[in-house]
């Protein structure tokens, strides 16, 4: 338990700024990290990531749909997928739950469930300098006939994916920009083209297209959309 809480302590990212990176890559295994700055508490990061049907990206799915998905959020607990007439798959169960601080399974992702390796997802999360840090790490090993290291970018790229959607499922309810957010795109294609030099155009572009009900969800202050922007970009 203690490894566990210095591992959802442990977050390293500089304050305001998103990390990544891919280490111990070799034919036997990789590791994968993703850490973001979230705009939420750790209670509430903790239950987003246990809503994981609601931001998982449907095409990293069996079925292409991730709403028949399931995450029983408890040790032995199983991230399960049902769909058709009776078809099932495990995608991962899990090892250690500590609610408001970390998540950790066994996970079979993508081609990875049809090879004789092992991996190790996990989720923490905590407050640091005053603000909330998500990190995710997977660990994955085997023998080195598995070739891994052809496999840890494709996996970091649906890692990194992942994280992002979850990070806007955090902060907005949603794991994707509005459709009323895509409709502006053609209208005002130069605020998407450079986000950082006209957040102030884009928070006015936003007030006109978006309907009322997502208007408060999308306008925020100049700090927190630069700093949701940044991770973007």
């Amino acid at each position: 338990m203690r490894k566990a809480t210095a591992l959802a302590l442990g977050l390293a990212c500089a304050a305001g700024s998103a990390c990544a990176e891919t280490s111990g890559v070799s034919p036997n295994g990789f590791t994968v990290t993703h850490a973001v700055v979230v705009a939420a508490e750790p209670e509430q990061v903790w239950q987003a990531i246990t809503q994981l049907p609601r931001w998982w990206k449907p095409t990293h799915s069996w079925s292409g749909q991730s709403s028949n998905m399931s995450l029983d959020a408890q040790a032995g607990g199983c991230w399960c997928e049902r769909w058709g007439n009776g078809a099932s798959a495990v995608h991962g169960r899990v090892l250690l739950a500590l609610p408001g601080s970390a998540l950790r399974l066994q996970a079979w992702l993508g081609p990875l469930r049809e090879m004789p390796v092992a991996g190790v997802l996990t989720f923490g999360t905590a407050k640091r300098d005053g603000e909330t840090r998500l990190r995710v790490t997977y660990r994955v090993a085997g023998g080195a006939e598995a070739g891994l290291d052809k496999l840890a970018t494709p996996v970091d790229e649906v890692i990194g994916e992942q994280v992002k959607r979850l990070k806007l499922f955090i902060e907005t309810g949603k794991p994707e920009w509005g459709a009323d957010i895509a409709r502006c795109a053609p209208r005002h294609g130069w605020l998407f083209a450079r986000p950082l030099q006209t957040l102030s155009a884009l928070r006015l572009s936003i007030r006109r297209c978006s309907p009322p009900a997502r208007r408060a969800r999308f306008l925020c202050t100049w700090s927190s959309c630069r700093r949701r922007f940044r991770a973007w970009s």
